[in-house]
């Protein structure tokens, strides 16, 4: 049994990375759009293919909206009752609104993009190999997907849908 509490333990500390990374996509829809920083404006113009500054296409809003309720869906999991399997379900299911979030977005966001499949191709695998590549290598993992994530949800929030 005592070979099980390190993946209990990793499981805690992924979610609470996790949690942190679902705030941050979750205060997009409470913020102003109108606060994005001329950085940001630049990307969602540019990312969204339209010559409306900061207007996206359906497309791009759908997988926006897809992609944040899936993140928020990752946060929800229930390690406890369901294991670690049901998690690494959640991370596929982040990753495949991420493809489609890239095949919408344009070149533009295909940075950020690629930099959270990579961060979460690395949790899964941290997951998986948590027995032998220990916690450090799971809360390395799970960090950098929060950091890429909430790198990536930043941009999407200058996002205008309508």
């Amino acid at each position: 049994m005592s070979h099980h509490r390190p993946r209990g333990v990793a499981a805690a500390v992924l979610l609470g990375l996790l949690v942190s990374l679902a705030a941050c996509g979750s205060s997009s829809s409470s913020s102003s759009t109108s606060e994005a920083s001329p950085s940001t404006a630049a990307t969602t113009t540019t990312a969204s293919g339209s010559s409306t500054p900061g207007t996206a296409s359906a497309a791009v809003c759908a997988a926006r909206d897809d992609l944040q309720t899936s993140i928020t869906d990752l946060k929800d999991v229930n390690i406890v009752a369901n294991g670690t399997t049901s998690l690494q379900a959640a991370i596929t299911k982040v990753k495949d609104n991420l493809t489609s979030l890239k095949s919408a977005a344009g070149d533009e966001l295909q940075p950020q993009v690629t930099a959270l499949q990579d961060a979460l191709t690395g949790l899964q695998s941290a997951l998986t190999d948590v027995s032998s590549g220990g916690m450090g290598a799971v809360v390395t993992a799970a960090a950098k997907a929060v950091s890429t994530g909430g790198a990536l949800l930043t941009a999407l929030q200058g996002l205008k849908c309508g």
